[in-house]
Formats: structure tokens, sequence, C-alpha cells
């Protein structure tokens, strides 16, 4: 989480560099690797979604924003400079910025992918407790019908202390 916060400090600080071929492949390249430690980050806290691990839910999750906020100063940036982009020349190979965003695009998709999966877990997780909560909510009601008794758990309580 601390590569993170040094992360973000780094994408703030400092003066914005001129425009020119080398600030835009520079800015592509750490939005790639935004995008990349995303889906790294989203893979690697799917163990405490399945788990419900609150804590480690909340981990991931601030890293997760940190990376989206970083992205989007990224990306802001990168709109100022594309109307240069063309004038930039020799200084931004074309062939470069062509496979960055290619290879953007593709991180870009896992990471939706990755979303759509916490997501579907989030909604099981959701329907589980709300399963819970009815089957609590309603515990004496549900009984054995081959007894007279209200509910087996009853029956064992006045066992055990009577």
């Amino acid at each position: 989480m601390e590569q993170a916060l040094y992360t973000v400090a780094r994408g703030k600080g400092g003066p914005i560099a001129p425009a020119n071929g080398t600030e835009f492949l520079r800015l592509l390249e750490l939005r790639l690797q935004d995008y990349q430690a995303l889906a790294e980050n989203l893979i690697n806290c799917h163990l405490p979604y399945v788990r419900c691990d609150l804590d480690g839910i909340m981990q991931g999750i601030e890293v997760q924003s940190l990376l989206c906020q970083q992205i989007a100063h990224i990306e802001a940036r990168l709109r100022t400079l594309q109307p240069f982009c063309k004038s930039f020349g020799a200084d931004a190979p074309q062939v470069r910025i062509e496979e960055l965003q290619r290879l953007t695009l593709e991180a870009k998709e896992k990471v939706s992918f990755l979303n759509r999966s916490h997501a579907s877990l989030i909604r099981k997780a959701a329907h589980n407790n709300a399963v819970l909560r009815h089957l609590y909510a309603n515990a004496l009601v549900y009984a054995d019908p081959r007894t007279d008794e209200p509910s087996g758990l009853t029956l064992a309580k006045e066992e055990h202390y009577g």
C-alpha cells in the first residue's frame, strides 16, 4: 500500500513538463503500468472477497482507488497533449504509441473483466447474507414437524440447564 501512496505522490508532484513526444510516451507508459497494477491488485484481492475478509477488501479498495485517481490524472494530462501529438515528429515514434495504446486497451479489458467478476462475488455474498439474515430472523418458526416441541434448540437448552 505504501508503494501506491508513493506512486500517487510521484504523479502529482512537481511542475508540468513542456509538451513533447517524450513526455507523451512517458505518460502512456505510466498509464499502462497503472492499469497493469490495477489488474494485478484486483486479482490479488479476489481471495479476501471469497473469504469475506472486510479488512483485506478495504485495503484492496484503497489501493484501487489511488490507482484510479492516478490514471485519471494521467489521462487528463494526455488529453491536453493530444492536440500536439501529430507535431511531436521523431520525439514520439508512432509505432510505439500504437503499441502502448494497444497494450493499454488490453489492460482495460482485463480490468473490466475482473470488475465484473468482483461484482458477481459481491452479488453472491449479498444473497448469502440475505438468506442467513432471513434464517436467523425466522429461526423459531422452523421446527421438526415430527415433534410437538417448537424447536430442537429449546429442548437442548432445557436439558443442559435443567
